[in-house]
């Protein structure tokens, strides 16, 4: 088709160029599609979640209790500007969390608001770019670009939430287990799973069984880090407030008993709210079912992270793939089961999205597979967006994260199976090799010159 020349980057196939532009117009379509939509056509105040997280700040700032719902909304009127929730809005996050909020409360709300953003704006840019370096890609700042801009990181600017953090987790994790730093891997599961149960939890007990081979160094190496962030982000707290901690888990134990109906809850659980009336079927935390799909779902992850860590065939692909996959697989199944968990959560799947686009992203050569990185961006628009005025309270988000784990397990057996045949392919080699040397000719002698 002919090449163009590209500034730095030489001359380049013009069906990449075609490729990329084709990308980047898709993605600031979607992106201005998006905002369209949070400020025309569904106009609601901003800053939704990050009013009680600012009100929190502002409390534990003043030495008050950030816990108390209705002691918090009624000071969220007076230091947030009018807009805020008109429901009593409960903090939930660890006290270490509103700790880091109090630097943001000195400064004015929307200012406060707007640099939130801008930090999680560049986590999400900078740990999508490095993952997509560790992958190989050939444009890790394209894959930033669209992540970046995609529905589900509006959703979070939107509401002021920090869902985006567990993708910088997921990432720095990853990428320090696979560099034998598993002090710093420890450490930084115990502030995922602190700061963001509902995501990353389960990186706690995965990081007990990644290490390979499995040795007692490096294990304690895992707890040791695990155990000093435990000690350090709960305790610090501790300093303003004795009662901090108690008040925390208090909040924790009574938040199910108070729930009122959940709307829009991503997984399996969210589709409790499609079942007929007759089943009395309550989506979120307080249906016995929504909890027995929660541990049928532990269950066939933690069989999944089993099954990949006895295969040989695992081991052949290359890191960080195969780390990812037995770390971001079992998760993915997580979030397609956990009882608590809303559209920004999302943000914590695009790790596994990456990887199920396969091996041969890297060079742009599988249009279906920038079709599913597009629809990270374009589906979350319909799912949020149009389904409410279908069904008001609910969404489909759950079927397109079921497709999406699906198409990862899918793409993790195919990668098994060339794994698999590259090494008879290896075997086969080396036993005609062998084959061959015993029919060879026996060594013969140097020639040497005669002088005569």
């Amino acid at each position: 088709m002919g090449t163009v020349q590209l500034w730095g980057l030489g001359r380049c196939p013009l069906w990449i160029v075609l490729c990329a532009t084709v990308t980047v117009a898709v993605t600031l379509g979607v992106a201005v599609l998006t905002l369209k939509f949070m400020v025309v056509v569904v106009p609601r105040p901003a800053g939704g979640d990050f009013r009680v997280f600012y009100t929190a700040g502002y409390l534990l700032r003043h030495g008050q209790d950030p816990y108390g719902a209705a002691h918090l909304t009624a000071v969220m009127g007076r230091v947030t500007p009018p807009g805020g929730p008109s429901v009593p809005s409960p903090f939930l996050y660890v006290p270490w969390f509103a700790l880091l909020m109090v630097p943001l409360s000195l400064l004015p709300f929307w200012a406060a608001y707007g640099l939130l953003d801008v930090l999680m704006l560049g986590v999400l840019a900078i740990s999508t770019y490095q993952w997509a370096r560790a992958l190989g890609w050939r444009f890790p700042g394209g894959a930033a670009a669209v992540v970046a801009l995609s529905t589900i990181a509006f959703i979070n600017y939107d509401l002021g939430q920090v869902a985006i953090l567990s993708m910088g987790f997921l990432v720095a994790f990853l990428l320090a287990v696979d560099g034998g730093r598993l002090d710093w891997a420890g450490a930084l599961a115990m502030a995922g799973a602190l700061l963001l149960p509902q995501d990353l939890w389960p990186l706690v007990p995965l990081l007990w069984v990644l290490p390979r081979p499995w040795r007692w160094a490096t294990f304690r190496r895992g707890l040791l880090g695990e155990a000093i962030a435990a000690l350090a982000l709960l305790g610090t707290p501790l300093l303003m407030r004795a009662d901090l901690l108690g008040q925390w888990i208090h909040r924790l134990l009574h938040f199910g008993a108070t729930l009122p109906f959940q709307g829009e809850l991503v997984g399996l659980p969210g589709l409790t709210a499609f079942a007929p009336a007759r089943w009395n079927l309550a989506p979120g935390l307080r249906d016995p079912a929504v909890g027995a799909v929660a541990m049928v779902g532990v269950a066939v992850a933690a069989a999944v992270t089993v099954v990949l860590l006895r295969s040989p065939k695992l081991s052949r692909l290359r890191r960080p793939r195969s780390t990812g996959w037995l770390v971001l697989l079992p998760l993915g199944i997580w979030l397609l089961v956990t009882p608590y968990g809303h559209i920004q959560d999302l943000a914590a799947i695009f790790p596994l999205a990456m990887l199920a686009l396969g091996t041969r992203a890297a060079d742009l050569r599988r249009p279906r597979a920038w079709l599913l990185l597009m629809s990270l961006l374009a589906v979350p628009v319909a799912l949020t967006f149009f389904t409410p005025y279908l069904f008001p309270q609910e969404t489909v988000a759950p079927l397109g994260l079921l497709v999406l784990v699906s198409v990862a397990g899918l793409e993790l057996r195919r990668e098994l199976a060339e794994a698999r045949l590259g090494a008879a392919a290896a075997s086969d080699w080396v036993a005609a090799g062998s084959a061959a040397s015993r029919f060879a000719c026996p060594p013969q002698p140097p020639i040497t010159k005669r002088h005569d």
